[in-house]
């Protein structure tokens, strides 16, 4: 049986991942968007809000975004691989509630953009479009992947939890940004099309 078919459990996933995707290429029309402004909006700080620019902001979400996608490539080269467990409490509260509570918690290195750079901020969001939009052509292959791998904080994440995580992630710091949009005095959100 083809466990992707509509009628499968696995099926059931693969087709409640059209709505993911589609959240997701929401988020990334909207960062692409933002991407695209001048650099003094990408500059934009708003220190009440947060320690990072909105480039920042958006640099850090392509970087941990291809580490999400990273995880998802790994699930997906071994996928039988019976789970190695499942997320830890912190993990279910925030994928139970959908949000990441505010507040400033301490980044990893590699994740944290050291200074605000428009450019790179561009780069990251256009290379975590490009790698989303090929993700969404496997939803099948998503679905039915048994396979786990660790969130260095939140637990085992299947591919299924990680993209869910990623909507999370991602909707947290776009909030973030238009804070900080609207504190600088430029709307929270683009202009539909700029």
């Amino acid at each position: 049986m083809n466990s992707s078919a509509p009628d499968s459990p696995a099926g059931g996933r693969a087709a409640g991942l059209e709505a993911v995707f589609g959240r997701l290429a929401e988020q990334g029309r909207e960062m692409a968007a933002l991407a695209a402004g001048p650099d003094e909006a990408l500059d934009a700080r708003a220190e009440g809000v947060s320690a990072w620019s909105v480039a920042q902001q958006l640099e850090h979400l392509g970087l941990t975004g291809g580490k999400v996608l990273d995880a998802i490539d790994a699930i997906l080269r071994d996928p039988a691989t019976p789970p190695r467990g499942r997320p830890n409490p912190a993990g279910w509260m925030v994928l139970l509630a959908g949000r990441i509570p505010r507040g400033r918690v301490e980044t990893r290195p590699e994740w944290a953009p050291p200074e605000s750079s428009p450019e790179r901020a561009r780069r990251g969001v256009a290379a975590l479009g490009a790698r989303t939009a090929a993700l969404a052509e496997r939803a099948g292959e998503l679905a039915a992947a048994r396979a786990t791998r660790a969130h260095p904080r939140l637990g085992q994440f299947n591919a299924c939890r990680w993209l869910r995580f990623l909507i999370i992630h991602q909707e947290h710091h776009l909030r973030l940004v238009r804070d900080i949009r609207a504190a600088a005095g430029s709307p929270p959100r683009p202009a539909a099309g700029a």
